[in-house]
């Protein structure tokens, strides 16, 4: 009987009953649209999570990255994102080395059962990526960054499926089914990864905007965004309520996080910029641990210490007894300032597990004080971003984003900043440029704890303190470790980094769709109505006739440009919606290699791809498919 095992943990000797643990994400959150961190009063639409926040403690200080697969892949790894890359991770991309240990396997080895449901988007390029073959005992969800609520493109386990119930729904069920149905002599673990914010916007089944909508206004959020927090929000309600009849309550820890800051109809307020941005309010999101495993004493708390959602890997593994390290079997080469182009890693080793357990610090937080960077004295967000003690440095924005970098307020309204007054507004220089910073630039330099709003550049009188945190993040980009659909560009030593051919198995994409190809039958027909050349990590260039359409897959966005005799070209970005982009008026082989884009082509000839690892743009795996060599 696993949950009954008394296990010994960290140097106190504590024993205890392994815990259950659940992980919920939910998609595009603004950091001020939950009421438990100070949103307008909603009761009727997030209650039952800042119920559980204020049961809990609320951890003021919870980063991700300011996009969505580098924060899950992260979440998975243990591993920051500058050890995986910056990308998004299309379905066919292979984005999380197979080598690495995720932390599903590592609970598992525990004895606990595992689940996970929702929103994947962390690349698939071979079917040993998938969820169940990386210790998950159930996945069902969509591998994909973003779809419509009813899709019928999902994905049950190793096959697709075809079920097309609003995602909220069938999430939300099958996470109360798995809470029903568990045998409670054995250790529990869920990752619930909510599709809800995330646009489209679809409006949910049974909302009626006049009966729940206290607090909002059209001035403030959509409407359908209202209703789609308020969906998620009770299911939020019936899981606890199973928990509890289950007598499992007093024995979960609950952890709940955005995956990245709001954008559209989401508010960050007070926080500055929003998702794609380097900016706090892309990064610090709403996040709260709750449940029984909380300590009474500490119920209806606030934590400042500074962490990531990469912390949650060992912390879990250490909850449940098991080694939290992921090591690789030959050290990295340690990094030379004069030599930015040196391979550390060769083909033997790769980056460690990043994460800190947090959990002494969370329990006793006399242990933190005003030291809240206690667990991370330097913690690198991105390849532009340090944290150090109260302090930020921000050397430039992301190279591919440009989203608003003012201040949002709760009645919708934007107050915009002077560029001229913030050099690190601006884009950082090219991907492959291996540090960051733009020449003749001095970062921004904030003080968080003083300045939440980064209204105030400290940079100018404190240019010891610049120069010395710049030097601590080059030496950690130059640990960079760019994955899949980044291939080489930006990253030291300019080698690909690629999980084992060995490991990702034979990859055939002709026998893989044949494969898969009765269990797509019954899905949107315009999966096999594309003939047109697809090229993964290309954009195409931008033209003044380009038309946009609301489809999120590469065979939607094909049929489309096919079905429209004008188009000879289509751009998939999934990074800017709407994600479909119809080309009218450029040459679809004009344009430049970038890990955010799929091109097709009509005819002609076609850019080459870039030199990368195994990247495929189908709605399912290649390699190591069974039967398939």
């Amino acid at each position: 009987m696993i949950a009954a095992a008394v296990v010994m943990w960290g140097s106190v000797g504590l024993s205890y009953a392994l815990p259950n643990i659940i992980m919920v994400l939910q998609d595009d959150l603004g950091r001020h649209d939950m009421l438990f961190d100070g949103g307008v009063d909603t009761p009727s639409i997030t209650g039952n999570v800042s119920r559980m926040a204020r049961d809990g403690i609320i951890l003021n200080r919870m980063h991700t990255h300011w996009h969505c697969s580098p924060t899950r892949r992260s979440f998975l790894s243990g591993r920051l994102p500058i050890h995986h890359g910056e990308q998004l991770s299309p379905v066919g991309s292979d984005d999380i080395d197979l080598r690495w240990t995720w932390i599903s396997a590592k609970l598992k080895s525990a004895g606990y059962r595992t689940h996970w449901f929702g929103k994947g988007h962390t690349g698939y390029a071979s079917w040993y990526q998938l969820a169940v073959n990386n210790g998950f005992d159930e996945y069902y969800g969509y591998l994909g960054g973003a779809q419509s609520y009813t899709s019928s493109d999902r994905w049950s386990n190793t096959i697709p499926n075809n079920e097309t119930t609003y995602s909220s729904k069938l999430y939300g069920e099958k996470a109360i089914d798995a809470v029903m149905n568990h045998h409670t002599d054995t250790p529990f673990f869920m990752y619930l990864a909510w599709q809800a914010v995330h646009t489209p916007y679809d409006q949910v089944p049974g909302w009626n905007k006049a009966e729940y909508c206290h607090g909002y206004t059209e001035q403030t959020h959509d409407s359908t965004y209202c209703g789609m927090l308020w969906d998620s929000d009770v299911y939020m309600g019936r899981l606890r309520a199973a928990l509890e009849q289950k007598g499992m309550w007093d024995n979960t820890l609950i952890v709940f996080a955005s995956d990245n800051g709001g954008v559209g109809s989401g508010i960050n307020y007070p926080l500055r910029g929003e998702k794609h941005s380097n900016w706090q309010g892309g990064m610090q999101v709403a996040s709260f641990m709750s449940g029984g495993l909380i300590p009474s004493n500490l119920r209806g708390t606030s934590s400042n210490l500074t962490m990531h959602v990469v912390d949650m890997y060992p912390t879990f593994c250490n909850l449940a007894g098991v080694d939290p390290t992921d090591d690789p079997p030959v050290a990295p080469l340690p990094v030379d300032m004069t030599n930015v182009n040196k391979d550390i890693y060769g083909n033997a080793s790769f980056p460690p597990v990043d994460g800190v357990d947090v959990w002494q610090y969370i329990i006793h937080p006399e242990l933190v004080g005003d030291n809240i960077s206690i667990a991370h004295p330097y913690l690198v967000l991105t390849k532009e971003v340090i944290l150090a003690g109260p302090h930020k440095l921000l050397v430039a924005q992301p190279n591919f984003k440009t989203e608003n970098d003012g201040w949002k307020y709760p009645n919708g309204s934007w107050i915009e900043s002077d560029p001229t007054r913030w050099p690190c507004d601006q884009q950082d220089g090219p991907l492959d440029q291996v540090l960051p910073g733009i020449p003749g630039q001095l970062p921004c330099l904030f003080n968080l704890v003083e300045d939440e709003r980064e209204e105030t550049n400290l940079a100018e009188d404190n240019l010891d303190l610049v120069h010395s945190l710049w030097e601590k993040l080059n030496a950690t980009v130059l640990s960079s470790y760019l994955h899949g659909a980044s291939g080489p560009a930006g990253n030291p030593g300019g080698i690909p980094r690629c999980s084992p051919a060995d490991l990702l198995g034979p990859c055939n994409e002709t026998c893989a769709k044949a494969y898969y190809a009765p269990y797509l039958a019954s899905q949107d027909q315009a999966k096999d109505s594309c003939n047109m050349t697809i090229v993964p990590n290309f954009c195409a260039e931008n033209g003044d006739l380009d038309k946009r359409v609301n489809l999120t897959t590469v065979s939607e966005c094909c049929a489309a440009c096919n079905a429209d005799p004008k188009c000879t070209a289509f751009v998939l970005n999934l990074g800017y919606l709407p994600a479909c982009h119809l080309k009218y008026d450029v040459n679809p082989n004009k344009g430049q290699p970038s890990p955010k884009c799929t091109t097709g082509t009509k005819g002609g000839p076609t850019p080459p791809a870039p030199a990368g690892c195994a990247h495929y743009s189908t709605d399912f795996p290649v390699c190591g498919v069974p039967g398939c060599l």
